[in-house]
C-alpha cells in the first residue's frame, strides 16, 4: 500500500466526488483573505523580534522565539489554506486538516435552516458567515465563517435547496401537488380540483390561494 500525504485542495475535493453518480462541482471555495489575519500576525511578530534582536545586538539565543513564531504563523496559514466549502448538486461538504484530514457533508434535501450573516466590516471587505441549524452541527459544518461573495452563495445554496426539495418552495408555481385530486367539470368544461387526498399539501409557493380551489368554470347562460 503506497503512502500519500496529499496538501493540495483541488485532489483533496475530487477525492470527495461521488463519481459513481455523476455528482459535479457548483462552486468550491476557499477563505476570505481576512481569514490569513492570524497566521500572518505572527509572522510579521517573527519579522519585528529579529529586528529588535539585531538592532540591540542580542545573543543568537534570543532568536529562537523567532522559529517558534514562524513554525505558529506557517501552521495557521496552512490551516486557513487548506479549509474549503464545497456545493455541489447534490449536496455541501467541508474538507479541513492539515496532516489529518476531516470531511463533513450533508445532502441539501437535509438543510431546512441556516443563517447568513454579514457583519459591518465583513460588508466592507466582502466576506460573511453561514450557521446551519441542524444535524450539521455535529458535523462540522455548524459554523462556516469568512467566506467570500457570501451573498452570492447564500442565493446559490437556496436555489439548489429548493430544487433538492429541501426548502418551503417544493412545488413550482402552476404544478398541481399528486395529492390533490383532479375531476372534468360539467359537460367538457375546465378540469377543476377537488378535495385534497389525504393529508393536505405543505408548504407556500404553490398557489397564490392557499385553499388551492382552483379556477371558477365559466357556465352560459341559456335562453
Amino acid at each position: 500500500m503506497a503512502l500519500r500525504l496529499e496538501l493540495r485542495p483541488r485532489h483533496r475535493i475530487e477525492d470527495q466526488l461521488l463519481e459513481q453518480l455523476g455528482e459535479e462541482i457548483v462552486r468550491a471555495m476557499p477563505h476570505h483573505p481576512i481569514a490569513f489575519l492570524r497566521g500572518g500576525l505572527w509572522l510579521l511578530l517573527s519579522a519585528l523580534w529579529t529586528v529588535a534582536v539585531m538592532i540591540t545586538n542580542g545573543p543568537v539565543g534570543a532568536l529562537l522565539p523567532v522559529f517558534l513564531f514562524l513554525l505558529r504563523g506557517g501552521w495557521l496559514l496552512l490551516a486557513v489554506y487548506e479549509d474549503w466549502f464545497v456545493i455541489t448538486d447534490m449536496r455541501i461538504f467541508r474538507i479541513r486538516g492539515v496532516l489529518n484530514q476531516r470531511a463533513a457533508a450533508m445532502s441539501l434535501s437535509r438543510i431546512v435552516d441556516f443563517t447568513m450573516e454579514q457583519p459591518l466590516m465583513g460588508q466592507l471587505l466582502g466576506y460573511g458567515h453561514f450557521v446551519f441549524e441542524n444535524a450539521a452541527q455535529d458535523q462540522g459544518l455548524r459554523e462556516i465563517r469568512m467566506l467570500r461573495d457570501v451573498v452570492a452563495v447564500n442565493n446559490l445554496i437556496q436555489q439548489l435547496v429548493f430544487e433538492a426539495g429541501g426548502g418551503p418552495a417544493k412545488h413550482k408555481r402552476g404544478k398541481v401537488p399528486e395529492s390533490v385530486a383532479v375531476a372534468p367539470g360539467a359537460e367538457g368544461g375546465p378540469l377543476v380540483p377537488q378535495e385534497p387526498l389525504g393529508d393536505p399539501v405543505v408548504g407556500w409557493g404553490t398557489y397564490d390561494d392557499p385553499d388551492a380551489t382552483g379556477q371558477i368554470p365559466h357556465v352560459r347562460d341559456e335562453d
